[in-house]
């Protein structure tokens, strides 16, 4: 199979089956693949980029691999890389691809198998899940079949983290924080204004991120400066 071709033909059914603002997400990141199974299972992104795995990619089928593309993009623009502090990076990826997958199943994509998709965690928030899922002892990732937002392109599977196979956990620098800061905002800006000059529909935006973003696009001035 060409993979690159299969690949292409998924970035163009993300402009036709998802939202403006979505797609300009997706297509605004670099997309390759990644045969290291260790540190791509399935897929990943940084915010920059979005990795797959060209065995566990060449699997899916055209649907599939279209949800795939659509849940990885979903990832920075939820901010995940910047909003997890300091809660568990495996449990806070897991309660953000519960609440990705639902919004894509509700839209009316399809996402792989064995994904992270459970009706009750409609309309939550990814903290909210979140703290679900720290209470609950059945929740169990399947290390073999799950995605990873990771902090720097060869490292890490934590968001905000760099972290190796063997759990050696080494801080980001402020300076990478803020870069990775810039970057994400700069493409989420781009996105909510392709968003508006199409007119698209205000759900198609997180509430809680389009208002963080609006304060982005349209800074607010203390009344003291302005006297």
């Amino acid at each position: 199979m060409n993979l690159k071709k299969a690949l292409d033909k998924a970035k163009i059914g993300i402009m036709l089956q998802g939202s403006v603002f979505i797609s300009t997400v997706a297509f605004s990141m670099k997309h390759s693949f990644n045969d290291n199974g260790m540190e791509c299972p399935t897929a990943r992104t940084n915010g920059k980029e979005i990795q797959y795995n060209p065995t566990f990619f060449e699997q899916l089928t055209p649907p599939q691999r279209i949800g795939l593309i659509a849940h990885e993009a979903w990832h920075p623009a939820l901010m995940h890389m910047l909003r997890r502090g300091n809660r568990d990076p495996d449990l806070y990826n897991r309660a953000g691809d519960y609440v990705i997958n639902q919004m894509l199943v509700d839209d009316g994509f399809e996402i792989p198998p064995g994904g992270c998709q459970n009706n009750k965690y409609r309309g939550m928030s990814t903290n909210q899940v979140y703290d679900l899922l720290k209470d609950d002892s059945n929740e169990k990732p399947d290390k073999n079949n799950k995605d990873i937002v990771y902090a720097e392109e060869g490292k890490g599977d934590g968001d905000g983290d760099k972290k190796g196979q063997e759990g050696n956990v080494q801080a980001l620098t402020e300076k990478e924080i803020k870069e990775m800061e810039a970057n994400i905002k700069s493409i989420l800006v781009k996105a909510v204004t392709q968003s508006k000059i199409h007119n698209e529909e205000p759900g198609n935006i997180p509430g809680e991120i389009s208002r963080e973003l609006d304060r982005l696009i349209n800074p607010k001035l203390p009344w003291e400066a302005i006297l």
